[in-house]
């Protein structure tokens, strides 16, 4: 007889917290709100859920007099997330501004995917900034209730969004992956009111297999003419990249479903492109047929948008919609093809474009500077710069990624030195570059940081010997010296350069107790005005380390290496970068010294003390 296996204790069912009963009592005073059951927990989306019925004044614009909705709430309330979602039944059923695609969710969820947002950004609920939500016990539920009560008062009467509220897309409803990326903006929207093309073909360049990355590096007509090309960088022009052709169909505004639903159907997008006199099937029939359509999978549906409602037109957008497979007819002739070569098949007469089959919508964004950068960017007298930097080590490297994450799009970058497996303790390569150029690793590095940026390497030291170099020194604006070295200072000072440039020499002292930044413009570097200026700092630092011992890196009697810690390095490059950045916005022309002195109290740091020597 085979031993049985004890049988597994029976999980007790969640308890709801004290916590949650006393806010559900908290709702019971709430005018226009009824509480229909005790909490519930939902053993699908792990939270407690509780049904409630809002009553309104009057119903209108699709929303009901009288409507039950789900209150989705996170186990360590009054914290965690509070979602409020239309109930199956009796509740609403369109999409509205400020609210999810609204239609039925899975299995195991007895309410419609719709959620509303009633944060204090929506504007329409309440004044923005001043009505800020509670996070008491009695009090966070009781004001969600309350705002979403208004939400559909106000939705009732169809004034969820005002003139000057800022924009926002329908909820497409996009599978999370592939990821198709654009680039666009105002000067692009100019390019595209005066092209007479409505359709045409896009070649999508792949940034990566998994999960999937796509790019829009071109746009060009059934003729093959291009009509527009963003201003990528070196990362996205790799001309190595795999590459595939999608389609590209322009409408005259934002696709949708009053009152703001996308339309997720064939049906629904015929609908939607026929409010704005457009022929959905003639447009994709002459675009199958004038573009020898052979594969492609992906259709671009481009709309302009403003920042604002009822503002003007900011940029396109380019929603990516998934193909369905279009078989192809032979011994046919058509427009474009010749006789007994494949034609596409009517699409009016294809099951796959049938009113009622869905639409697949995939996640599409803007990649263009102009978007990207809105979490912070520097000043565009510095981006728009041509910008050299020698010295690839742990402090070119800490300038050289902040420049780049700052939207720096042209840096050329001087090393002839190769990586070694010591620079990692503070360097930003990793041990997949250890034997490589310095400079040839850290342009690979910055250019697949940003989708703009061109970083070339010149694995040399400086200055260059070839004159493809020369050319490029005699274009560039600002020279960053990050070696600490009074070789390149010198270099830099007798280098011929034929026209005024912006200088900046950064170094480090010893043990990071300083960063020093010496700034000058002119048409040759003032080395012996920085030497003069750094002079009774560096006898500081002679007296101050001394008899300090240097670490030594490898076997024998001379190996000292520079010492400082990596997070040193960063936070005297960022002082350094941020001197350059004052330096270039003043467009001052004297000749400075920066000093950033590390200060400390009892072993203590507390922060870097500048100070100007100039």
């Amino acid at each position: 007889m085979g031993l049985r296996r004890p049988l597994s204790p029976k999980l007790a069912a969640p308890v709801p917290s004290q916590a949650l009963n006393d806010a559900r009592d908290a709702l019971e005073v709430l005018d226009g709100v009824d509480v229909l059951e005790a909490w519930q927990w939902n053993t699908v989306e792990r939270c407690w859920t509780i049904s409630c019925r809002f009553t309104i004044p009057t119903e209108g614009h699709g929303v009901p007099r009288r409507s039950d909705w789900v209150v989705l709430v996170e186990a360590t309330y009054p914290w965690g997330y509070i979602h409020l979602q239309p109930a199956m039944r009796n509740s609403v059923e369109a999409t509205f501004p400020h609210q999810l695609l609204n239609r039925p969710a899975n299995v195991g969820r007895p309410w419609r995917t719709g959620r509303i947002c009633v944060d204090t950004g929506v504007r329409a609920l309440g004044r923005q900034g001043v009505d800020r939500e509670p996070f008491s016990v009695a009090g966070r539920l009781r004001w969600r209730l309350e705002r979403t009560r208004r939400w559909l008062e106000v939705a009732a009467c169809g004034g969820l969004v005002r003139p000057g509220d800022p924009f926002e897309l329908p909820d497409f409803g996009s599978l999370p992956k592939p990821l198709v990326a654009f680039g666009e903006n105002v000067d692009s929207l100019e390019t595209w009111d005066g092209e007479k093309a409505r359709y045409g073909v896009v070649r999508l360049v792949r940034l990566r297999q998994r999960p999937p990355v796509l790019v829009a590096k071109s746009f060009h007509d059934p003729g093959g003419r291009e009509v527009y090309a963003p201003r990528w960088g070196t990362y996205i022009n790799d001309p190595e990249r795999p590459s595939e052709d999608g389609l590209w169909l322009r409408f005259n505004g934002t696709p949708h479903i009053e009152p703001w639903k996308a339309p997720m159907t064939w049906g629904e997008l015929r609908r939607a492109a026929a409010e704005q006199d457009i022929n959905l099937d003639e447009a994709l029939q002459r675009l199958l047929e004038r573009t020898r359509f052979g594969g492609a999978s992906r259709l671009l549906v481009g709309f302009p948008i403003p920042a604002v409602v009822d503002g003007a037109a900011r940029n396109m957008f380019w929603q990516a919609l998934q193909l369905p497979e279009i078989p192809i007819e032979t011994g046919m002739s058509s427009p474009g093809f010749r006789p007994g070569r494949a034609r596409p098949t009517d699409v009016t007469r294809l099951a796959a474009f049938r009113d009622e089959c869905s639409l697949t919508w995939l996640h599409s964004e803007n990649w263009h500077a102009d978007t990207v950068a809105a979490r912070g960017q520097l000043p565009e007298v510095l981006t728009d710069a041509e910008v050299v930097l020698i010295g690839a080590g742990a402090l070119g490297s800490a300038i050289g990624e902040m420049l780049v994450r700052g939207g720096l799009r042209r840096l050329t970058v001087y090393d002839h030195d190769l990586v070694m497996a010591g620079n990692l303790v503070r360097h930003t390569l990793t041990l997949a570059d250890v034997g490589s150029f310095k400079a040839a690793a850290l342009a690979d590095r910055l250019n697949a940081m940003s989708a703009r940026t061109e970083v070339r390497a010149i694995t040399q030291a400086f200055p260059p010997d070839d004159e493809v170099s020369h050319a490029l020194l005699r274009t560039t604006d600002i020279i960053i010296d990050a070696t600490g070295e009074n070789a390149v200072a010198h270099a830099l000072s007798t280098y011929r350069w034929n026209s005024p440039k912006i200088f900046v020499s950064i170094s480090l002292g010893l043990f990071a107790w300083a960063g020093f930044s010496f700034f000058s413009i002119g048409e040759s570097f003032l080395m012996e005005d920085m030497l003069t200026a750094l002079r009774p700092w560096l006898d500081r630092q002679a007296e101050r380390f001394r008899d300090a011992e240097w670490p030594r890196e490898g076997v024998g009697c001379w190996h000292p290496v520079f010492p400082a810690r990596g997070d040193e390095v960063w936070m005297l490059a960022s002082s350094a970068l941020q001197h350059l950045v004052e330096l270039v916005q003043s467009e001052s022309d004297a000749s400075e010294l920066v000093v950033f002195e590390r200060v400390e109290e009892n072993g203590l740091f507390l922060g870097l003390r500048r100070v100007l020597s100039v």
